[in-house]
């Protein structure tokens, strides 16, 4: 069944970090205009696109509410501005080739697939030599990734990626003839050529499927989505339901537009229709069985607050985040905390603590009552 408003919206964002000026090449420029090239690629993907799979579609509706002003804006705020290509773009360290990044994103509009964001690595590149010194793959010259680093606490080396074919056990793979991936052929990691397939039929095999001699990511089309089918040991291409249908069992998806509520004592569920409302409207987001769907706009900074739909603050601390902890509901340093609602400074090594985002060190360890803040760069692996 589906939790309230799933947000997954941010990780095939986060595998891009890049940054973007006025000039095919150059330097001295800052991430903004290449995230602004982000976030509207992105949005355009969410309005336009059917992804054939469950979170995904689930969000499309929010999306298509939005403005496309209120969508870049949400986006915008969700991705964090990274100091270091910043701070290379400005003294020449790095460079960046626009029509590199131009190329992945149209790709990634015309595949509806975020597999093609990957690309967009490509389009940012340093000037470390093959066994130089570096924290991030972008510093390194060419074809090559920065193997070994700890961005926070250790330095790694330029590395050259492997080619087709190789052995990525231990390596990355080349991307210097478009997109890859490392996948297990004959009981060995291999580097395959990665191929983008949108708009597959009920029954096909979906998601990340492996070949004898590439990896299609498969998208499913209108009307279905990617679900694993226990008997077949496989992900497949299967039908949503409508509006009224059982939603109780896992191998039934309501469709585009609607959710999934239990009952109050869970044991039913149907799948009914989204009503998505604005800042100030009621809501309920599918807490209460006996009452349809309201939900507010997550793509315009909206969560539901005591049956209200309340705007994030700026992010500031003691500022109103949504109790979620949304990507970007906070500034960098605070953590949205889910019993209040609001951004605070995130805790010290030792603290107690529920998840990673509370702590500053980006790592909670523990179980249960007994977590706490772990350090940011652990000693001899502890």
């Amino acid at each position: 069944m589906r939790s309230n408003i799933v947000l997954s919206l941010l990780a095939p964002l986060a595998l891009t970090v890049v940054a973007c000026g006025d000039d095919s090449t150059g330097s001295g420029s800052s991430t903004t205009n290449v995230y602004a090239k982000l976030a509207d690629t992105y949005c355009t993907m969410f309005k336009t696109c059917t992804f054939g799979f469950d979170d995904n579609d689930f969000l499309t509706p929010f999306a298509k509410a939005a403005s496309a002003g209120e969508c870049r804006a949400w986006v915008l705020r969700s991705l964090a501005t990274d100091d270091t290509i910043d701070a290379g773009l400005a003294d020449g360290s790095l460079t960046l080739d626009t029509a590199k990044l131009d190329s992945c994103l149209a790709q990634a509009k015309s595949s509806c697939s975020f597999e093609a964001f990957s690309a967009c690595d490509g389009a940012i590149d340093g000037h470390v030599a093959l066994g130089g010194t570096c924290r991030l793959s972008e510093q390194c010259a060419g074809d090559a990734y920065c193997k070994g680093s700890d961005l926070d606490c250790s330095d790694g080396v330029c590395t050259a990626r492997v080619a087709l074919g190789e052995d990525c056990s231990e390596a990355e793979c080349s991307r210097a003839g478009g997109l890859t991936s490392c996948e297990f052929v004959d009981s060995a990691l291999k580097c395959l050529p990665l191929e983008l397939v949108k708009g597959a039929a009920a029954g096909a095999e979906c998601g990340d499927v492996t070949l004898a001699d590439k990896v299609q990511s498969v998208s499913c089309g209108a009307g279905l989505t990617c679900a694993y089918d226990e008997a077949q040991n496989k992900q497949v291409c299967v039908a949503t339901v409508g509006e009224g249908a059982s939603c109780l069992d896992e191998d039934q998806h309501c469709g585009a537009g609607l959710g999934c509520v239990p009952n109050a004592d869970l044991t039913a569920a149907t799948c009914q229709a989204l009503t998505i409302a604005n800042e100030g409207a009621a809501c309920n987001e599918g807490t209460d069985p006996a009452a349809p769907i309201v939900a507010c706009n997550l793509f315009k900074q909206l969560a539901c607050e005591e049956g209200k739909c309340k705007k994030w603050g700026d992010g500031s601390e003691g500022t109103f985040c949504g109790k979620r902890g949304f990507t970007g509901s906070c500034k960098t340093g605070l953590f949205c905390d889910e019993q209040d609602g609001a951004c605070h400074a995130q805790k010290q090594t030792g603290a107690a603590c529920e998840s990673s985002d509370e702590c500053a060190s980006g790592s909670c360890g523990g179980s249960g009552e007994s977590s706490t803040c772990l350090e940011q760069c652990p000693v001899d692996g502890t």
